[in-house]
């Protein structure tokens, strides 16, 4: 299973994937700093070019953190 991460800080937004980083903004100017939410949505898509699924779908979330600046 593949672990991405986004960490996020007001000098930087990093993004990881399996502890290495594949990604970062180190502008303060590119990085948002009105106050945001943090949503997970789960959606499953059915179209006639996807298969339904036929049993119960779940989302596992591992953890989340806020951290205040």
């Amino acid at each position: 299973m593949r672990s991405p991460r986004l960490i996020w800080s007001p000098s930087s937004i990093l993004y990881t994937l399996d502890g290495r980083a594949w990604g970062a903004i180190r502008l303060p100017s590119e990085i948002p700093a009105q106050p945001m939410t943090l949503d997970l949505t789960q959606q499953t898509w059915c179209a006639s070019f996807w298969a339904c699924p036929t049993a119960l779908q779940s989302l596992q979330v591992d953890w989340v953190a806020e951290y205040q600046p």
